[in-house]
């Protein structure tokens, strides 16, 4: 198991010394000692591991003396694992009393997993949620659906979660970083420099709340014949020209893990329009039904090889409370985030993105301050595909690009396999 540390020391014994500190220098220097050397969210939980211990007053002082004052003089907000209250508890003793932990031992309109689901469409405004196990799991999932598989390339954003490069390197495909733009999204330029006869689709990444540029870059996989896939992972609930992230491309995919938005611990779920990849997250992760409000649909897929890669009932009735409660934490979010670009404003060589100016207002959920086009451009984050742990094949000419609509690839018995002499090129080199 790897476990992340400070300073050569595990990580979970910096938040047990939290537990031990005596007095408030003690403290101080716990929590210096955490900001300098742990991520911003590591520190975050430090520091509301802290606040929980000591209350709000010693952790104000121990804040100040360790010369951190400033994250008290900005806004606090608390996450949505802090927000974690009765309606998780009465969900989850709901589930432990009725003694069925597996949403397929109880009718779906009484599963929590369903239900969470069902919210889920109707909050993102999406035919299709299906939930698993993961963010990281949904997007590999979401990725066979879309038929990306060995030999295949997929654009991928220079600058986010290495999950994003491990999904495709799972499926047997290979990542390929594309430069961000303001919003530390894609830049959908760069994007459509990278695609080769090979690129399969586009993974359009949404950071820290922050909706990447998804019209210009559903333009360009049109344009191209692409799928076009969502990674709204770290914007569950943020909006793009109106619309909630989710319905923009193929298919997107969300996390409900510890420090997302919807935090339920871990798990996640795949979100899509098409029949046929809901069909085939359902069945892929052991599905054995699929929920009663769906069979007037017609929804079918063949027999396949499965995972059981699916949300359990107790992590569904901890993640329905929490969506239930997601727009709250998002306006409690973008109220922080106005009252900072007020009481900051834009530093030297920085701003607040697109999706953070006031005319996008309402789209974004977080604070994201970003370099301006000049800064980025001076200092360019280091990409390519060996950034990745992978090497990029060689091209090769293609008569025609493959379509990334046909569906899913289904096992050679199923009856939608592919027409003879339409099959998927050697990869052998």
């Amino acid at each position: 198991m790897t476990v992340r540390k400070v300073r050569g020391r595990p990580f979970r014994v910096l938040l047990g010394e939290i537990d031990q500190a005596d007095g408030d220098g003690a403290l101080a220097e716990l929590l210096r000692e955490s900001n300098d050397t742990c991520r911003p969210a590591a520190f975050a939980v430090v520091s509301a591991r802290a606040r929980e211990r000591v209350g709000a007053r010693r952790h104000e002082r121990a804040l100040r003396l360790a010369g951190l004052g400033l994250h008290l003089d900005l806004p606090y907000t608390p996450t949505a694992a802090e927000l974690t209250g009765e309606d998780e508890e009465r969900n989850v003793l709901d589930v432990l009393r009725r003694r069925r932990l597996w949403r397929y031992e109880v009718p779906s309109a009484d599963s929590y997993v369903s239900r969470f689901e069902h919210e889920a469409e109707r909050l993102l405004g999406v035919r299709h949620v299906h939930a698993t196990v993961s963010g990281t799991v949904a997007l590999q999932i979401a990725m066979m659906a879309l038929g990306i598989g060995p030999g295949d390339e997929i654009v991928i954003p220079a600058v986010g979660w290495v999950g994003c490069a491990d999904a495709a390197i799972l499926c047997g495909a290979v990542p390929v970083p594309a430069q961000v733009d303001e919003t530390l999204g894609m830049d959908p330029a760069d994007a459509e420099r990278k695609i080769t006869p090979r690129t399969k689709a586009i993974m359009a990444v949404s950071l820290l709340g922050n909706p990447c540029d998804l019209a210009a870059l559903r333009e360009v996989a049109d344009r191209h014949g692409l799928a076009l896939l969502e990674d709204g992972c770290q914007a569950c609930g943020a909006s793009h020209g109106g619309r909630r992230l989710g319905g923009h491309g193929d298919a997107a995919v969300f996390s409900t893990n510890f420090m997302k938005f919807v935090a339920a611990g871990d798990g996640g779920f795949i979100a899509t329009d098409r029949d046929d990849v809901y069909a085939f997250a359902v069945r892929f992760t052991g599905g054995k039904a699929f929920p009663a409000r769906k069979r007037d649909l017609g929804l079918s897929a063949p027999v396949l090889p499965f995972s059981t890669l699916r949300m359990t009932e107790l992590t569904g009735a901890v993640a329905l409370a929490q969506l239930q409660r997601l727009d709250r934490l998002l306006g409690s979010l973008r109220g922080a985030r106005d009252e900072i670009f007020a009481r900051v404003g834009e530093g030297r060589g920085s701003g607040s993105s697109p999706a953070t100016t006031p005319r996008a207002r309402r789209d974004g959920a977080r604070c994201c301050c970003s370099p301006t086009p000049t800064v980025a451009r001076r200092s360019p984050p280091p990409c390519g595909p060996r950034a990745y742990g992978t090497s990029r094949r060689p091209r090769r000419s293609s008569p025609e690009r493959r379509s990334t609509t046909a569906g899913p690839r289904w096992p050679e018995s199923s009856p939608s396999r592919r027409p003879a002499g339409t099959g998927r090129p050697s990869t052998r080199r």
